[in-house]
């Protein structure tokens, strides 16, 4: 650190050092340098000319007479052109070696007005250039000296000098020793500088000068080290030892840049050290290197190294300085990142940005700023301030308070011009503000930036403005609302009682009248003088006074007793009270009331029965009566005022009072306080004397509780022997197997509801919540009459109703009660029967009898169905015969195509009658191989136009190579028909489409055949589908349905040894799915239909049959294939006709008047029993037992009317076939 001589702060007077010569009037004092400096003109001075003698303090020059210097050139020099001042300085410099400046010094800062030329010398700089510089000295200044400099000036005092010495840095990097004169003349500093450099070298010798080098380099604060010019550490000092964490010894002799730097920084060093070896100038400025440093633990550290080269005891020396610039790196990261995080928050800003550059043209600006010239940021680059004002001008309404609407528009857009300009240049210290036309309120403010420019802001304050307004009404309401508050307020400095503002209400009560008059104080007057400066006291040291009772004196001078409450404000520099004052007069008499009140009340507790405590709002005991301290025996010596209930409490447990609280007090008294507060709840306890109480808090309507205690000891032991009671009698209700319930008889609110009872209905009483038993009843009108049977006999027995379980199913019971009084209200012991059993076992029964009834009406309509079938088969045989005839015989094709149709329709009357008998046949199951397409037409046939009326669309998807199955047509013929029933009949509650789809597949793996039925219907539920095929189950009302026909379905299939299947979806109809094994024996099983071209020709046949019209076709058809045909109306005709001829067949029919066919083959049997096996049967009535048992018997072919061609035909040719083989024997004709 340079050397400083400093006398800064020593005040000069202006006449020290003055010589003045009895020549000189009067002296003139040019200016106070450094040295008091004055010249007096010479009386031999020519005109024009300057003379004289020039002293300084410690300095004394001669002065020749010379002509005046010519003045600088604009820009050259000084700086004060035209200034004798400075001409006379400029002729100092002439004739000293000294620099000289003037200036001010402002926040530590000396700028410069004026320097003189000869300061390039000693810094390298020209006098412009240090002028327009900020802080010119401070920047060239060796940063050792600069802090002792930066204190001297901050020493200086007006009038005052300073010395100082301080080494320069000049532009070239060279440095010289100056020193520099101070004085403080008018505000201004004055300055001279002298070079010392060569007096401060030659005053010392050069060991010395190592030795203070390296003195300095050992107390320097930042580390430095010492190498030879190859770069070898010679040396090194504290600082640098603790910072890169090794010793001298360790380093010593080792080459500095490939032990201590990053090897990306060697390079650069080595490179700024040779550059410096090379010259042989070492005053050069040291240029910072940044370069990264090891430590001896190898962890890397930045930092800026300025290398110089010294010269030592003739040798040259480098030295290195090492700063640690951590912080600054991080610094500088950080402000790179503050000042990306800048630019992004310019485009964020809410609020309108813009930079403009010295010239005034925007550089950047926002959207916000841009939004009011309509246009984008980057369209506003270069734009001016004045071009965007007159944008912007269009949209103005009001400018400072000016309608820019109003007025001469020439003249106002003149004036508003000049006015904005005027506003904007001066709203660094005062905003702008202005309107837009759609009310929006704008304010703009800008702030100088370095280099010149500006920034602008603009805000929107269209809220702020509303704002404004709404508080301007919120300060009038505020103030009617105090002038009219019935509250007196003052407000008043505190220090010196001044009345700031008081209220019309405090006039009032003070006994002054409205308005005041000029001398009057309506503030209040303490009747004693040292109150009020108790009152003052208080309020200053604590901020406040709250109710602060006082005996005050009115305008009039009557007293009265007050409370006053008032508060501390400070608004700036000043300290104000805010009081309100509360009239006591009433209130102290009041109290004088109540004290005796409060004694009459205090009489009054003490005569309760119960015990009778009150506690304030801070649960601290205020009173109890004698009652209360004798129930609380174990704790009575804390039941004085002022005692927390929590420690009464605590301290009575810990005594063992209470029961409840023995071996758990902690817990005990955390559940009491949870019960403090539960006012309006009697709760009890028990002490530890076998004594019970009753208590209650309740609250107080200063929130305060009010505890009351009753002794319940007697109560208790009744309670206890009712309980005893109460529990046999339950007891004995629990345990009873008959369901025994008490209800209320207004709504049926259930009292009691016992075990069995629980059993039949579930659990009516939920969580506590009651339950209504009138809630059960399926029909509210029940219970009405139950209610009007009881009320009438007081009782009833066997009542059968519908009631509701608790799962809300349904349950028929038989109800026995009995109606009685009990505390005051009627109610109903009742006993309920479960009828569920019972009413099954009716329905089951009432179901079976309605099987039974169905099963005689198909007994009784199979023999109808026979008897019709006989008599409709008969003209049945006759239509199909004759048209099938009449196709084969006619020659015109239009009388075939009508017998076609005719046979068509016969056919399909023929089929449906053959369903009719299928159905009601009864008969022993025969089983052969079976088509399960001839099953689904047959059932088609019968069901079709029921299915068609009720528009359900019929869906085949049967596959004409499925084989045929083994089992009973008949019955496979029922299964299918109860199932498409039962489909249609579900079909019918949906809309339509409704849909039946009939599918058949074949799985040869399994070997069998499934056939599936799909309806479109609503579905089955869930949870019944397991119950379809039980036996009388039906979702259908009784004499809709007998829950017969599926559970039949599932037998015959299961006895075909075949499954039945049902799926089902609530809203997606279902599929029925058999699965029948497929027929193994198919030649065997269906025996093999005779052929019409088997029959021989020339057979004598006998037909007998009682319809005319069936015989004459059987002959026609017959005669046909040239056969001799002969016909007999009966048995009888049918003898008499073969005792006289022989015939090779015989056809008769089963069913016949006088003698029916069972009988003529019976007598056959006995007369002829040759023609047995040229005999055949043609029937009608193959449903009646007796035929049915009768052709089983005899076992000969036959065919069921109505019949084909192709089958009568080939029934002849199988008889006349099996007759050549076996010839007639005796008897046969």
């Amino acid at each position: 650190m340079g050397e400083l001589s400093q006398r800064a702060g020593r005040t000069t007077p202006q006449t020290d050092g003055l010589a003045a010569t009895a020549r000189l009037a009067q002296p003139t004092f040019l200016w106070c340098a450094p040295r008091l400096i004055c010249i007096a003109p010479s009386a031999s001075a020519p005109p024009g000319g300057l003379g004289g003698r020039v002293k300084m303090q410690g300095v004394a020059m001669s002065a020749p007479t010379t002509k005046r210097p010519p003045s600088k050139k604009p820009g050259s020099g000084a700086g004060l052109a035209g200034d004798p001042r400075g001409d006379f300085l400029n002729l100092l410099e002439t004739r000293l070696p000294a620099a000289f400046y003037r200036g001010r010094l402002a926040d530590g800062v000396l700028r410069l007005d004026y320097v003189s030329e000869r300061a390039a010398t000693l810094t390298g700089c020209g006098s412009a250039e240090l002028r327009r510089l900020d802080d010119p000295l401070g920047g060239l200044i060796h940063p050792g000296d600069l802090a002792g400099y930066r204190e001297a000036l901050a020493r200086l005092a007006p009038g005052g000098t300073a010395s100082m010495e301080y080494r320069l840095q000049g532009a070239g990097g060279e440095i010289r020793w100056c020193r520099d004169e101070i004085s403080v003349v008018e505000g201004e500093v004055v300055g001279m500088l002298l070079d010392i450099d060569d007096e401060r070298h030659a005053g010392a010798s050069e060991a010395e000068v190592i030795r203070q080098r390296r003195s300095i380099i050992e107390q320097a604060s930042h580390p430095i080290f010492l190498s030879d010019p190859a770069g070898r550490i010679t040396a090194c000092n504290r600082a640098a030892q603790s910072l890169l964490g090794t010793t001298c010894e360790e380093v010593s002799g080792r080459e500095f840049a490939e032990t201590l730097l990053d090897p990306d920084g060697q390079a650069v060093y080595r490179e700024a050290v040779a550059r410096l070896l090379s010259r042989e100038d070492e005053s050069a400025v040291p240029t910072p290197l940044r370069i990264t440093a090891r430590r001896r633990d190898g962890t890397s550290l930045p930092v800026e190294v300025m290398a110089s080269v010294l010269t030592l005891a003739g040798s040259r020396t480098v030295v290195t300085e090492l700063h640690d610039i951590s912080d600054r790196v991080n610094a500088e990261a950080e402000l790179n990142r503050v000042w990306r995080l800048l630019r992004d928050a310019v485009d964020n800003i809410p609020n309108g940005f813009a930079i403009y550059g010295e010239d005034q043209r925007l550089i950047l600006c926002n959207a916000a700023y841009a939004a009011l010239y309509d246009c984008g940021p980057d369209e506003m680059v270069g734009s001016t301030t004045t071009e965007n004002y007159l944008r912007a001008r269009p949209k103005m309404k009001v400018f400072d308070g000016l309608d820019m609407a109003e007025g001469d528009a020439a003249d106002a857009s003149r004036s508003d011009d000049s006015l904005w300009l005027q506003k904007v240049a001066a709203s660094e210290k005062e905003p702008v503000v202005f309107q837009l036309h759609d009310g929006t309120w704008l304010q703009t403010s800008t702030h100088p930036i370095h280099g010149g420019g500006r920034v602008y802001v603009r805000t929107d304050i269209t809220k702020l403005k509303r704002i404004e307004e709404s508080l301007r009404e919120n300060e009038l309401q505020f103030r009617t609302l105090v002038e009219n508050n019935p509250l007196p307020l003052w407000l008043t400095d505190t220090y010196s009682g001044e009345v700031l503002y008081h209220s019309p209400a405090a006039v009032q009560q003070l006994g002054y009248s409205w308005p005041l008059g000029e001398h009057d104080k309506p503030v209040p007057t303490f009747a004693v003088p040292e109150d009020h400066e108790d009152f003052v006291s208080e309020l200053i040291a604590r901020g406040r006074v709250d109710g602060r009772v006082s005996r005050l004196t009115k305008a009039d001078g009557s007293g009265f007793w007050g409370a006053i409450s008032s508060r501390l404000a400070k608004i700036g520099s000043r300290t104000f009270s805010i009081c309100t004052l509360v009239d006591l007069t009433d209130q102290m008499a009041k109290e004088a009331e109540l004290l005796a009140a409060r004694e009459t009340l205090q009489d009054a507790v003490e005569s309760l029965t119960e015990g009778f405590a009150l506690y304030d709002t801070d649960d601290r005991l205020v009173m109890c009566n004698q009652r209360y301290r004798d129930f609380n025996f174990m704790s009575a010596d804390l039941l004085v005022p002022g005692t927390p209930w929590v420690d009464f409490i605590h301290t009575g447990a810990e005594r063992g009072q209470y029961v409840d609280a023995e071996g758990r007090v902690d817990a005990w008294l955390e559940e009491r306080k949870r019960l403090r507060r539960r006012f309006s709840t009697e709760m009890e306890f028990q002490q530890t004397d076998g004594r019970w109480f009753q208590f209650s808090n309740q609250p107080t309507r200063q929130g305060g509780i009010v505890v009351t205690r009753t002794d319940i000891t007697n109560r208790k032991e009744m309670e206890r022997a009712l309980r005893e009671s109460e529990n046999l009698v339950r007891s004995i209700l629990e345990a009873a197997p008959v369901p025994v319930a008490m209800v209320r008889a207004e709504d049926g609110l259930v009292i009691y509801e016992s075990p069995a009872s629980r059993k039949i209905f579930g659990q009516l009483q939920q969580s506590g919540e009651p339950s209504y038993i009138s809630d059960l009843y399926v029909n509210p009108e029940d219970r009405r009459r139950y209610l009007a049977l009881l009320r009438e006999k007081g009782m009833v027995e066997g009542f059968e109703v519908l009631l509701r379980r608790a799962d809300g199913q349904p349950i028929w019971v038989a109800v026995t009660a009995s109606l009685i009084e009990y505390q005051g209200e009627e109610m109903i012991v009742a006993s309920a029967h479960d009828l569920s059993e019972q009413r099954a076992a009716e329905t089951q029964m009432a179901r079976q009898r309605d099987a039974l009834y169905q099963s005689e009406k198909l007994s009784a309509l199979g023999s109808l169905l026979a008897g019709v079938a006989h008599e409709l088969n008969n003209p049945l045989s006759v239509v199909v015969g004759h048209a099938q005839l009449l196709k084969e015989t006619a020659g015109d094709q239009r009388i075939v195509e009508r017998a076609t149709k005719i046979g068509n329709a016969a056919d399909r009357c023929s089929r449906i009658v053959k369903s009719f008998l299928a159905m009601a046949r009864q008969r022993p199951p025969e089983r052969r191989a079976v088509d399960l397409r001839d099953i689904v037409q047959a059932t088609l046939d019968v069901t079709g136009y029921s299915l068609r009326t009720a528009n359900i669309e019929v869906r085949l998807e049967l596959d004409p190579d499925v084989p045929p199955v083994w089992g009973d047509s008949d019955q496979l013929n029922q299964v299918v028909t109860n199932i498409i029933v039962n489909a249609q009949q579900a079909m019918m509650d949906v809309s339509t489409p409704r849909v039946l789809t009939i599918r058949d597949v074949y799985d040869a793996a399994k070997g069998e055949v499934t056939l599936t039925i799909a309806d479109s219907g609503p579905g089955i539920p869930e949870e019944i589908q397991s119950r379809i095929f039980e036996p009388f189950f039906t979702t259908k009302d009784i004499g809709e349905g007998t829950g017969v026909g599926l559970a039949v379905s599932h037998r015959i299939v299961e006895a075909h040894e075949g499954r039945v299947r049902v799926d089902s979806a609530l809203g997606k109809g279902t599929v029925f799915t058999l699965a029948l094994p497929v027929s193994t024996a198919e030649a065997e099983a269906m025996p093999p239909r005779p052929s019409a071209d088997d029959a021989a020709p020339a057979a004598s046949i006998l037909i007998i049959d009682d319809e005319p019209e069936v015989a004459q076709m059987l002959a026609d058809i017959l005669a046909s294939q040239g056969h001799r045909v002969v016909t007999a109306s009966s048995g009888l005709k049918a003898l008499s006709l073969i005792e006289g001829e022989r015939f090779d067949v015989i056809l008769s029919d089963v069913r016949m008047p006088e003698l029916d066919g069972p009988s003529l083959y019976a007598t056959l049997e006995r007369i002829e029993p040759g023609l047995l096996k040229r005999t055949a049967f043609i029937s009608g009535d193959t449903l009646s037992p007796s035929a049915r048992v009768f052709l089983q018997r005899v076992q000969r072919p036959f065919i069921e009317k109505p019949f084909t061609l192709e089958e009568l035909r080939a029934l002849v040719g199988q008889i006349l076939n099996d007759t050549r083989r076996w010839p007639p024997g005796p008897g046969a004709g």
